[in-house]
């Protein structure tokens, strides 16, 4: 039997990666923030993660549960009393440039006044046209200037995503490379599905 304790301080919570070295199954607990240290204590014990299990909703932080499952191609578990709670799904999808316009500067508030507001709520921004410049690392504003990047990366940790349109990004010239850490390149055919998921939509 193996367990590696994950303490955390902000948030403050602790997380847990327990299983069979000699079945080489392993399974993570209640985890939250970045996703690379279960994944490397995973492979360090020999063990792959089959299950991430979330014993509640936090709130006071974001789950990485999905988010870890999906990377380690495990099964995402919730609590027994999960299926009576409501977790809201959002996706904004956002068109315009970052800068000279404040329309993905006014989505990103809302969507961040949603996750404030319900800290269950599950939010996706897709970025399309010129809204894929959002989603580039490095950018460098005035001081007291808002920065559509670091808005950006409190929806790439935990239940949340950012998703960026493909042919947008080859259309400008922009790599995967060039990415904020977290954000991904996506497709019309995922955002469609997304569509259909989610609870609302709203365009920016």
């Amino acid at each position: 039997m193996i367990l590696r304790p994950f303490l955390h301080t902000d948030p403050v919570a602790i997380s847990y990666l327990f299983g069979c070295g000699g079945k080489a199954v392993g399974a993570v607990v209640d985890p939250v923030g970045e996703i690379a240290p279960y994944l490397r204590a995973a492979q360090e014990t020999g063990m792959r993660i089959h299950y991430v299990i979330d014993t509640h909703i936090h709130a006071d932080h974001v789950s990485a549960g999905q988010r870890l499952a999906e990377a380690a191609g495990g099964e995402y578990v919730l609590f027994a009393g999960a299926a009576g709670e409501t977790r809201m799904k959002a996706l904004f999808i956002l068109n315009d440039p970052p800068y000279g316009t404040e329309r993905c500067y006014n989505g990103l508030r809302l969507a961040n006044a949603l996750v404030k507001s319900d800290a269950a709520a599950e939010v996706t921004v897709f970025l399309m046209a010129d809204a894929v410049a959002c989603g580039k690392k490095g950018q460098k504003t005035p001081e007291g200037y808002y920065s559509l990047e670091r808005m950006l990366k409190r929806f790439t940790i935990g239940t949340h995503r950012v998703l960026l349109c493909g042919t947008c990004l080859d259309a400008r010239g922009l790599t995967d490379a060039e990415l904020i850490e977290g954000a991904r390149r996506s497709s019309m055919d995922e955002l469609a599905t997304t569509t259909l998921q989610v609870d609302k939509v709203l365009v920016f």
